[in-house]
């Protein structure tokens, strides 16, 4: 297994502990303190949502948590600090793409893009 499955692996365990136990606490750690969590074409209309600082997804994961958990599809593609990889909501399968930056061993940027 690379360095790179394993992280995101562990990041995809951490997030969908935090789904089954509504603690986010751990989730939000693996956060450079200025990260960017962005949300694109989320549905039900497409929209896009974007939250910079750990203050900023802190308060939006509190507002409006995640309520599915997801599971990887495929192999995450590695380029330097920069990670992709599919995933799916394990509630209904659709899926999606996770887009995650990382810097000194954190996510100092993360894209998810919806469907």
């Amino acid at each position: 297994m690379s360095s790179v499955t394993k992280f995101v692996g562990e990041y995809v365990q951490t997030f969908n502990a935090a789904i089954a136990s509504g603690d986010f606490s751990r989730l939000l750690a693996q956060y450079t303190d200025d990260a960017v969590l962005r949300f694109e074409n989320v549905p039900p209309d497409s929209s896009t949502l974007e939250y910079a600082g750990r203050k900023a997804f802190t308060a939006a994961y509190s507002e409006n948590p995640p309520d599915d958990q997801i599971e990887l599809i495929g192999e995450p593609v590695a380029d330097g600090g920069h990670v992709v990889t599919g995933f799916a909501w394990r509630r209904d399968q659709s899926a999606g793409v996770l887009d995650l930056t990382v810097t000194d061993g954190l996510i100092s940027r993360i894209i998810v893009i919806f469907g």
